[in-house]
């Protein structure tokens, strides 16, 4: 499929001459292989025909023979039987095609495991190359193959087979006496390479001869596709021109042929298309002038009734607007006179409400005063610990300073302990004990050295722990002095939230008496914004209906002004398209 789309897409004259091409190729190689099959199988027939014509004529001379075959088994190879039968090889050898010519023995011996003939007599070609009578031929595969055929069925032609002189086919016929017994095998080589030489060169030739026909009938054809086509070339060219626009051009007509029939055709195709073109540039102008009044008479149209559905807009809008306005005062009353019946009620909590809490601003100023107390006695006593733990700390500095006395005090008795008994053990027997005595004073002085360090360590650990907690300590003497001013703060604020309460007890009773009054004024409001809010909303639903008609009718406008728009530039549209058509 692939190869159909290529060449689909190619010049007809190029897709022509490749399938003619081919196409000879096909056939002149058919017909040269058919020719060199029928060439070789003829050269069989006429081998095997050589060879039997020459087999008969061999058995004619079975006396011949069968007397050379007794002379040679009495070693008298010079007698005139020899003589005459080699002239009949040496005549043999003539044909070009033949090289050799024997008769051999048909006994086969065997010999380390190899097969011979003895010779009976040979060409003189042969009996030069060595091959004389009473010599022993050694059979190949092949030549003892072809022996076992000729006893079997009388003669034999080998298969093509090669040695260091030449490619061959050698015939073998049996040579019988008057009682039908073998009395020897009559062999002929055949020069298979030259033969085969003949028909490659016959073959070539022929090869020759069908590809120079083969070019000539391509280029024949080729020069007639390139005639045959030539209008339809113009055809195109044609086509192209009015497929730019041109509309004027036609094409001559020559012949009644399938191109002739497509010219005419085509020729007729155009003239259709110009009388539709004319039609269609005729009827876009009127479409076109009939869209502009269309759209013109809508843009009228449309302006008028954006102008009414403004004004009816408007009129809605300030309706609503005054049916919005009415509705939020009369919520407002509403909402007013619920606030100043709760604020009337809740002034009355609140003056109870400030009484209670004067009283608990009054605890709480106590309170206060108790806190700051307690803060300072806290102060107090932090003050005395942190005292407490930096003499502790002073303490551990000390005791770490006799600890390191003692460490270095042990680690000298140590030494001096080393020291002794280095002078025991020169003194030999007698200071034995004072050896021992000097190596348990060298533990303790170890002892107490590692005691030492362990306290050390310890009292450091201590140290550490007893600077963190005077850091806390401090820290928390600090928030204690703070707390202690924000307590005092606090006093003095819990005695001005005293008097301020005082104050707003007064003012609340006063509050409560004039948001009794406004309760009553306020419902009287609220029932004349309610009758307002009902016609408000009569006038805005008849406001809302005409402008809700005067929108449909604008949108109805504007599509008609919108399609006779679309309309027009779809005419000039056309008649630009038509407009490229030479007519």
């Amino acid at each position: 499929m692939s190869i159909v789309r290529f060449y689909r897409n190619r010049s007809l004259i190029l897709t022509s001459s490749v399938i003619i091409s081919i196409l000879f190729v096909v056939v002149v190689g058919s017909l040269v292989t058919i020719s060199y099959r029928t060439q070789k199988s003829t050269e069989t027939e006429q081998m095997q025909a050589i060879g039997s014509t020459l087999a008969s004529q061999m058995n004619a001379n079975s006396a011949l023979i069968n007397n050379a075959s007794m002379f040679l088994s009495t070693n008298k190879t010079g007698d005139a039987v020899f003589t005459t039968l080699r002239r009949l090889f040496d005549g043999i050898v003539t044909d070009p095609d033949i090289m050799n010519s024997y008769i051999m023995l048909p006994d086969i011996a065997t010999t380390d495991g190899k097969s011979y003939l003895k010779t009976l007599q040979t060409d003189s070609g042969l009996a030069k190359a060595g091959v004389v009578p009473g010599s022993d031929y050694e059979m190949s595969a092949v030549f003892q193959q072809t022996y076992t055929e000729a006893i079997n069925n009388g003669y034999a032609m080998s298969d093509p087979y090669s040695d260091d002189y030449g490619t061959w086919i050698t015939y073998l016929g049996t040579i019988k006496n008057n009682s039908g017994k073998p009395i020897g095998l009559f062999g002929i080589d055949f020069d298979y390479g030259a033969m085969q030489k003949r028909m490659l060169q016959a073959m070539w030739q022929s090869i020759a001869i069908g590809g120079g026909i083969g070019i000539v009938a391509i280029v024949l054809v080729c020069l007639f596709m390139m005639q045959t086509l030539k209008p339809l070339r113009r055809l195109a060219a044609v086509a192209g021109q009015a497929a730019g626009g041109d509309l004027t051009v036609s094409v001559q007509v020559n012949g009644s042929n399938e191109v002739g029939r497509a010219s005419q055709a085509f020729n007729q195709m155009l003239s259709g298309l110009r009388s539709l073109v004319q039609q269609i540039q005729s009827t876009s102008s009127e479409v076109s002038q009939a869209a502009l009044d269309l759209q013109m008479s809508s843009e009228q149209t449309s302006r008028a009734t954006q102008e009414i559905a403004k004004s009816v807009q408007a009129v809605s809008a300030g309706s609503e607007t005054q049916l919005q306005s009415s509705q939020e005062c009369q919520r407002s009353m509403s909402e007013m006179a619920l606030g100043i019946q709760r604020i009337a009620e809740s002034s009355s909590v609140v003056s109870e409400l400030a009484a209670d809490t004067s009283r608990r601003a009054s605890d709480g100023e106590s309170v206060i005063l108790s806190t700051v107390t307690q803060m300072q006695s806290i102060e107090r006593n932090v003050s005395t610990t942190v005292g407490s733990m930096q003499n502790v700390a002073e303490l551990s500095s000390q005791i770490n300073d006799i600890l390191v006395m003692i460490s270095d005090v042990a680690k000298r008795t140590n030494l001096l302990a080393l020291n002794a008994s280095i002078e025991a053990a020169r003194a030999g027997e007698h200071g034995r004990g004072f050896a021992v005595v000097a190596t348990e004073i060298r533990k303790l002085a170890e002892s107490s050295r590692v005691s030492s360090e362990q306290i050390t360590e310890m009292l450091q650990n201590a140290d550490a722990s007893i600077q963190q907690s005077v850091g806390a300590l401090t820290a928390t003497m600090t928030e204690v002095r703070s707390g202690s001013v924000v307590a005092e703060r606090a006093g003095e604020t819990f005695r001005s939230i005293v008097e301020s309460i005082r104050k707003v007890t007064a003012q609340v009773q006063e509050v409560s008496a004039a948001s009794e009054e406004m309760s009553a004024s306020s419902e009287e409001i609220a029932a004349s914004l309610e009758e307002l809010e009902r016609i408000a909303a009569n006038a805005t639903d008849q406001t809302a209906q005409v402008a809700a008609a005067s929108q449909e009718q604008l949108a109805t406008i504007e599509e008609v002004a919108g399609s006779s728009t679309h309309l027009r530039e779809l005419a000039d549209g056309l008649r630009e398209e038509i407009g490229r058509f030479r007519l």
